[in-house]
């Protein structure tokens, strides 16, 4: 099979054109070219098959995008071994899990943010998903905003990582430097500035992000299960 474009390399050829393989590829060209860069025509070149035969498969991109969210969510099920028996516990392994699945195609993360929710296991996923929330002790009024907050923050937290490490690497910028200039600066200040400079050293440091993924989940469970999440509903703060 001749390699395409970028050094993707045809799944499928002619004869053999799949859902399966067209999604494996489709996922392939985004890792390489990005969301963006994914046309039927480059997808086309990267099967080996004239771009019209992916239609035969997927009506449109956003359909296609939709099978690639499904293969990725597909991929939660790979996850090996009992969860924990704590609760919490069980829910910052699979929280740590899916990071490190997304991570694996820092492209695809936007979509995942973006798509909806997989059709085929989406019914399965979201009472699995309540089930444990309930064992954690959220009250279960508070379940379907606990619960899209936990996503928000899991897709937001991945997505702000690859970016910053995308864009810091695209620019060029001196972030040693700048730690250096900022630290020298909080340095001058008249009173003690010693956590203010371990602030910026940790901000500026592209390693240091598992503890901090960690630090605010067990802050968001913890405080969703003592109801700390609650938006006041009296007439002076009442949630909209």
């Amino acid at each position: 099979m001749a390699t395409t474009e970028r050094g993707v390399k045809g799944r499928a050829g002619r004869a053999g054109l799949t859902r399966e393989g067209i999604v494996e590829t489709a996922i392939d060209v985004i890792d390489t070219a990005g969301v963006a860069g994914l046309t039927m025509r480059r997808l086309g070149a990267a099967l080996d098959v004239d771009a019209m035969a992916v239609y035969g498969h997927f009506e449109n991109k956003a359909a296609l995008l939709d099978a690639v969210v499904e293969h990725e969510a597909q991929r939660l099920g790979d996850l090996r071994g009992p969860l924990p028996d704590e609760p919490i516990e069980a829910m910052l392994h699979i929280a740590h899990y899916l990071r490190a699945v997304l991570l694996d195609h820092p492209n695809l993360a936007p979509v995942v943010a973006s798509r909806p929710l997989p059709q085929q296991g989406a019914p399965a996923i979201v009472q699995f998903g309540v089930g444990l929330l309930q064992q954690i002790g959220i009250p279960d009024e508070d379940i379907p905003v606990a619960a899209e907050a936990l996503v928000t923050f899991i897709l937001g937290f991945i997505l702000q990582e690859l970016g910053r490490s995308r864009w810091r690497a695209e620019l060029g910028d001196a972030f040693d430097q700048q730690q250096v200039e900022i630290c020298d600066r909080l340095a001058e200040m008249p009173m003690d500035t010693a956590i203010a400079q371990a602030l910026v050293s940790r901000r500026l440091d592209d390693a240091a992000t598992t503890v901090e993924f960690e630090t605010g989940m067990r802050a968001m469970l913890h405080g969703l299960r003592l109801g700390h999440g609650r938006v006041p509903t009296t007439d002076a703060g009442r949630a909209r």
